[in-house]
């Protein structure tokens, strides 16, 4: 498959709000999709002119977070998810990150090994983070 990732712009809403919706219980408003600060990272993964993917982080200084990564359940499985993350991945470094963090729901069996398999480990619990009420593992990956 030949994926290709780019820097998402507004005109991609409409697909991303999909995505996001498949994926996600309690999902982003569009005003959050589209919500920017000068530390903001988003990206789309494209096929064939279709986005599959999205991708929602911020490089600040040393350190990144992942806010978000979902990609369209008819492509589950096939290396988008990994594709956003390693483009992720090379940014920081190329910024000079030394930590990337994010948030995963702890019954999300499938995203903690997704992460684990780059290297992320959970380092932290943070309890009721969800409004479900469900815990949310921390996790971390050094650069």
């Amino acid at each position: 498959m030949d994926i290709n990732i780019r820097e998402f712009s507004e005109s991609d809403l409409d697909e991303v709000r999909d995505i996001i919706h498949q994926n996600f219980k309690n999902p982003w408003s569009d005003r959050m999709i589209l919500s920017a600060n000068p530390f903001s990272y988003k990206t789309v993964a494209v096929l064939n002119n279709t986005i599959v993917g999205f991708l929602s982080g911020e490089i600040i200084y040393d350190e990144a977070h992942i806010l978000m990564i979902a990609v369209d359940k008819n492509f589950q499985g096939r290396g988008v998810g990994k594709k956003l993350l390693i483009d992720f991945i090379d940014e920081c470094i190329s910024s000079g990150v030394n930590s990337v963090f994010l948030e995963v729901s702890e019954s999300n069996k499938k995203a903690v090994r997704f992460y684990s398999d780059f290297g992320f480990y959970v380092y932290g619990i943070r309890e009721k983070y969800y409004t479900t009420g469900e815990d949310a593992f921390l996790m971390k990956l050094n650069l």
